[in-house]
């Protein structure tokens, strides 16, 4: 029997083949909404390239209502899933940096298709709600990991406590 938290090397490959299998299909899905499926947002937009950064987050800032959900907010949480699949890669990709050069270098991949193809509009906001997605995404597996080490424990103001009595490895308690 292992002891409790223990890894065992074949649960570790395991993990990565399913990340990368579950990392294919998200970018399967990934290229169809940006490349294949019709625009969501309903706002005309005047160009049809934006090169010049906040433009376009600026104007679906105005604006409000759908454009913004849909440009901005599915932007960051059409990426977010970056964040949660590349540290599975294995440990050396389990950085912020790391998921922050894979975000941009796949958002970079979809908005060059975008420009060469004339599907969409290609847009240098695209790749920074991106990158930034990625980044929460990040954030997210970290909480969720720091979370699993402690029995019992959530994630509180930055800080794990646990739901047990009495104090947690640190001497710190509850009250």
């Amino acid at each position: 029997m292992r002891p409790p938290g223990a890894v065992d090397a074949g649960d570790d490959h395991r993990a990565r083949r399913l990340a990368l299998a579950v990392g294919a299909a998200y970018l399967a899905a990934l290229l169809y909404l940006t490349l294949v499926a019709p625009a969501l947002t309903g706002v005309a937009w005047p160009i049809r390239h934006n090169w010049v950064p906040l433009r376009t987050i600026g104007l679906y800032w105005r604006e409000g209502g759908p454009g913004f959900t849909v440009n901005v907010l599915g932007n960051l949480a059409a990426f977010a899933p970056v964040g949660l699949l590349v540290p599975h890669f294995g440990p050396r990709w389990a950085s912020a940096a790391r998921v922050a050069f894979v975000a941009a270098a796949t958002s970079g991949l979809v908005e060059a298709l975008q420009l060469f193809t004339s599907r969409r509009v290609a847009d240098v906001d695209d790749v920074l709600l991106n990158v930034l997605g990625g980044l929460v995404g990040y954030a997210a597996y970290r909480i969720v990991r720091r979370a699993r080490r402690v029995p019992g424990a959530l994630p509180v103001g930055g800080a794990i406590r646990t739901m047990r009595d009495g104090p947690d490895r640190r001497g710190r308690t509850n009250e």
